[in-house]
């Protein structure tokens, strides 16, 4: 599934900062960026996250998507 991806800001928060802002349930994924030591966090809004499994399963991601937490099998089709 080909995207393009804008980064529109980036920011350096501590993480208790973090915690404070991010909606509830959330989809966060950390990964690094070689040659950086650090790691990054990644949210996306969990609406977004829905969509995208429902395409990823061969739905049009237009349906409506319930506010929840991802099931375990939603889990593992977003890593």
């Amino acid at each position: 599934m080909p995207f393009r991806l804008n980064i529109g800001e980036l920011e350096q928060k501590p993480w208790e900062d973090v915690i404070t802002i991010l909606e509830d349930p959330a989809s966060i994924a950390v990964f690094s960026l070689p040659p950086l030591p650090s790691k990054a966090l990644w949210h996306m809004p969990i609406e977004l996250v829905m969509r995208l499994i429902d395409m990823r399963l061969g739905g049009n991601g237009r349906g409506e998507n319930p506010r929840r937490s991802l099931s375990d099998l939603e889990r593992v089709i977003v890593r």
